[in-house]
C-alpha cells in the first residue's frame, strides 16, 4: 500500500491515524495507533474537530458505501493541511505544524 509505505516514510512512530472507514487496512500495513471515529453524523464532525495537533486524518471520496467526512468540508477547515492525495482518500494533517508536510 503506497499510502502507508508514505506515512512511515513521512511520520513519526507516535503519529495517530484517525479516520471513519477502513481503518483496518491502515492497521495492517502501518505501525501507527489507529482512532476510528463514528462513522457519520455530527458526532462525526465532533471527532474531527478533537484530533490533536499532529494527528493525522484520512478522509476517503464520496462513494455509495462512504460520504462523510464531506472532503470539501475538510479541505475547508483552517485546522487541517492538505498533505497528499490518492485515487480513494486524501490525507490531512491537524495545521499546529502541517504546513512543512506539503
Amino acid at each position: 500500500m503506497v499510502a502507508s509505505q508514505f506515512l512511515e516514510s513521512e511520520f513519526g512512530p507516535k503519529t495517530i491515524l484517525y479516520m471513519s472507514f477502513n481503518y483496518p487496512a491502515f492497521a495492517f500495513y502501518t505501525n501507527f495507533r489507529i482512532h476510528e471515529l463514528s462513522a457519520v453524523g455530527p458526532i462525526l464532525y465532533k471527532d474531527i474537530n478533537h484530533i490533536p495537533p499532529g494527528g493525522v486524518l484520512i478522509v476517503y471520496r464520496k462513494t455509495d458505501e462512504v460520504w462523510l467526512p464531506d472532503l470539501d468540508w475538510v479541505s475547508a477547515n483552517p485546522r487541517f493541511q492538505r498533505i497528499r492525495d490518492y485515487n480513494a482518500f486524501v490525507l490531512f494533517r491537524h495545521s499546529a505544524e502541517a504546513a512543512r508536510w506539503i
